[in-house]
């Protein structure tokens, strides 16, 4: 006698694929090709968005069995830290603010994949839509880039795995017995790769820049919003290190004079230029480590070096 299938306990932990699938169905080699598309959308979506809230962290997947019901892919997440390559535990500190990324990236491409994607300023709309949600999500202090080309390639490899499934078949992603997330398979996404040019990042390393502050800011922790007096680029200060951070404390202090948009802010920072094909740039992950202001002619000029 053939033993029967042992229930699957689908709250151990680990995340799993699952594909129901038609009865006597023909060339079953579009399954396995169904779920190998899914999987590297999924995972490729989830490692964009975790490095693109916490570029200290990055998300591995491990293959752990397949099992019965239908076809079952069953993986264990790995969290590192790139410093260390050292595997933590979802709870550990250091990876604590990606906690819980993949189930929220699957229910981003469920809410992506309601409707076709047929043009680039579509997909651009969404990679805005996205940077925006991870911010409020995240409670992040600007909203992080996120590549158009990943997303391209993310909704062609969806494409591909939907088109290999015959209609009543589902593909869905199991968290738990009650966390159960099933993508739209009649999505496609008709965007050609050379309808998506790749945005080039330019790191600029502890260099000079002068910047004017947009607003004045004379209390609270409100985020610096500046502009470059060389490039013309505005930006967000994301964080202040040594001596800037030591003078911002004072400055909250109410032990240095409230800085106005007339007067000159010399920093040296470090940050990251994304320059699209077409497009203006813009200026991310902004980090300030020395700062001088230089007041109007009207006001104490004050050095802080």
């Amino acid at each position: 006698m053939k033993p029967l299938p042992t229930a699957i306990n689908f709250n151990d932990g680990l995340s799993r694929v699952k594909i129901d699938y038609n009865e006597h169905r023909e060339n079953s080699h579009q399954l396995l090709l169904a779920a190998g598309f899914y999987l590297r959308a999924t995972e490729k979506f989830e490692k964009h968005l975790a490095e693109a809230v916490d570029p200290n962290c990055e998300i591995s997947y491990e293959y752990v069995k397949a099992e019965n019901a239908s076809l079952g892919i069953a993986r264990i997440k790995k969290m590192f830290s790139i410093a260390g390559q050292t595997m933590l535990k979802q709870s550990d500190k250091e990876c604590e603010k990606i906690s819980g990324i993949d189930n929220k990236a699957i229910e981003k491409l469920e809410e992506i994949t309601t409707e076709d994607v047929n043009d680039k300023d579509k997909l651009d709309g969404i990679c805005e839509e996205i940077s925006i949600w991870l911010q409020e999500e995240f409670e992040l202090k600007e909203a992080p880039f996120i590549d158009p080309l990943i997303l391209y390639e993310v909704l062609e490899d969806l494409t591909n795995s939907f088109s290999n499934l015959e209609q009543s078949e589902t593909i869905k992603t199991i968290f738990s017995s009650d966390n159960i997330r099933t993508l739209n398979t009649s999505f496609k996404s008709t965007l050609k790769r050379s309808d998506v040019k790749r945005v080039v990042v330019v790191p600029y390393k502890d260099g000079p820049d002068t910047l004017k502050v947009i607003a004045p800011i004379n209390e609270g922790r409100r985020k610096w919003v500046v502009k470059s007096t060389k490039t013309g680029d505005e930006y967000v200060i994301s964080s202040f290190e040594g001596q800037a951070a030591k003078w911002v404390e004072e400055y909250m202090r109410g032990e240095h004079l409230g800085i106005t948009s007339r007067d000159n802010v010399e920093v040296t920072v470090s940050y990251n230029r994304y320059e699209p094909v077409n497009g203006k740039p813009r200026v991310r992950d902004a980090v300030v480590s020395k700062l001088k202001v230089n007041y109007d002619s009207t006001a104490k000029q004050e050095s802080l070096f």
